[in-house]
């Protein structure tokens, strides 16, 4: 089991963490200036994509995926999101940005 992780500045109200990798988002998060409320929907989002939180299906696996590429987030995390994200929409898993 990972030690959890604390510091002493919450971060979007946030001061223990899963994982220094959870934490790290974070920081992510808070550069990209995302609001608290959709910081824990693109958290999970983020986790299911990336496999630290397991999908239930298929389905809400590219469901996460449609969400960061809706959002936008796919391409301001790691390169690999925005690749991931492009090669699923040329492909017809997801649709390009469906949310205005």
């Amino acid at each position: 089991m990972t030690k959890k992780v604390k510091i002493n500045k919450a971060i979007l109200g946030k001061k223990t963490f899963n994982s220094r990798v959870e934490l790290e988002y974070y920081r992510r998060y808070e550069t990209m200036n995302l609001s608290k409320k959709l910081v824990k929907d693109v958290h999970e989002a983020v986790g299911i994509c990336e496999g630290y939180i397991p999908a239930e299906s298929v389905e809400e696996e590219l469901e996460a995926w449609q969400y960061l590429i809706d959002t936008g987030v796919a391409w301001q995390l790691q390169g690999w999101f925005g690749r991931q994200a492009n090669f699923l929409i040329e492909n017809k898993f997801c649709k390009p940005k469906t949310i205005n």
